[in-house]
């Protein structure tokens, strides 16, 4: 975090502390568009608020524009305080706040917008700033337009006065927590005080011990000393339980590290064995293959396979699949038949006229 004071606070404080934009004499200032961000990101955070602290002279417009956008936006309550100076476009973002706070020592500065050749351009930025700074005074846009024509300077007490502010914070009402307004400032009364801080520190210092010595069933006229050692105690024993859990967890990673190892050892066996039994199948399969080619060769050997490559073939696999089964099959086949062909049925064969004319005349000597 770049512009906030402490992010793990309920009331986390932006600063706003120099000039804003890049200037090139006094080089970067307040980045806009980082600052936007960041009091955005804020804003998820589930503050209760967000205080902006403002003692700038101003500067960019457009950085300014977005650091506005963002205090408007957020959905967290942003309050704005002039701890100082809130000039130019400070004093635009100052505007922004839920509630703006200007301390009796600050002021505040408005005037018209400068630093371009445009004058198109300036005078669209100067409608823009002064929408900007009647939203929340109820000052009329003429009379703004009037002030920021003539670079108007305001105090404190004119700047609630005019709507500008919502309430001044007293410079003698803050960080007075060790001030005594009802005595007298001499060395008495300085004395007196700080025998009521050490009584009250002494006093906070037997609260803490009483409650120290019940948490540890102690006697309440327990001595400091033995309150002590018994403390010790208590750190030995934490000890001896801290070195006993540090070699448990040794303990553990040692076995852990076993386990791993043996199942490494299983994966490697079980790769092994499905190897083994991959090149087990294919031996069998090609023996089984082997016998069934010699099967099939003798078969078609005496004729009753055609010796066709494809024939061959799917008795080959039909024998690799049920070898007995399928030479008890070509058993059965006689020696002037061919085996079946296992045709395919939707396939259409060609007509073979030869054929069926010699079959015609066989029929007819038979008569």
């Amino acid at each position: 975090m770049i512009y906030t004071v402490d992010i793990d606070s309920d009331e986390p404080i932006m600063l706003i502390n120099k000039h804003i934009g890049f200037d090139t004499i006094d080089g970067q200032g307040i980045d806009g568009s980082s600052f936007q961000s960041e009091l955005l990101y804020l804003d998820t955070l589930g503050k209760k608020r967000i205080q902006v602290w403002i003692n700038s002279t101003g500067g960019s417009v457009f950085d300014g524009y977005s650091i506005f956008s963002a205090i408007l936006k957020s959905k967290t309550p942003v309050d704005t305080y002039n701890i100082g100076i809130a000039a130019s476009i400070a004093g635009v973002i100052f505007q922004a706040g839920r509630k703006r706070y200007i301390s009796d020592y600050a002021w505040f500065m408005m005037h018209k917008a400068n630093g371009s050749n445009d004058s198109q351009m300036l005078e669209i930025v100067d409608s823009s700033l002064v929408k900007m700074l009647t939203s929340k005074s109820g000052i009329s846009e003429q009379d703004v337009i009037g002030m920021m024509e003539r670079t108007t300077y305001l105090d404190a007490k004119t700047c609630v006065a005019m709507g500008f502010s919502d309430a001044i914070e007293i410079t003698k009402n803050l960080n007075t927590k060790y001030i005594r307004t009802d005595v007298k400032q001499d060395v008495f009364a300085f004395q007196k005080e700080c025998s009521l801080i050490v009584n009250s520190i002494d006093k906070l210092k037997k609260e803490d011990m009483l409650k120290i010595k019940n948490k540890l069933n102690l006697a309440e006229n327990t001595s400091e000393d033995d309150v002590l050692k018994a403390i010790e105690v208590i750190e030995n024993k934490a000890k001896d339980l801290e070195t006993k859990n540090k070699v448990s967890e040794e303990k553990v990673v040692e076995l852990q590290c076993e386990i791993d190892d043996k199942i490494k050892e299983l994966d490697t066996m079980k790769a092994e064995l499905n190897a083994e039994k991959e090149a087990k199948n294919k031996a069998e399969l090609s023996e089984k293959t082997e016998k069934a080619k010699t099967l099939v060769a003798e078969y078609v050997k005496v004729g009753k396979i055609e010796n066709k490559e494809e024939l061959v073939t799917k008795w080959v696999n039909k024998a690799v699949e049920n070898f007995d089964d399928t030479k008890e099959l070509l058993d059965s086949i006689q020696l002037n038949k061919k085996a079946p062909e296992f045709e395919n049925k939707d396939v259409v064969k060609p007509y073979n006229m030869a054929a069926k004319m010699a079959e015609i005349n066989n029929k007819q000597e038979i008569k």
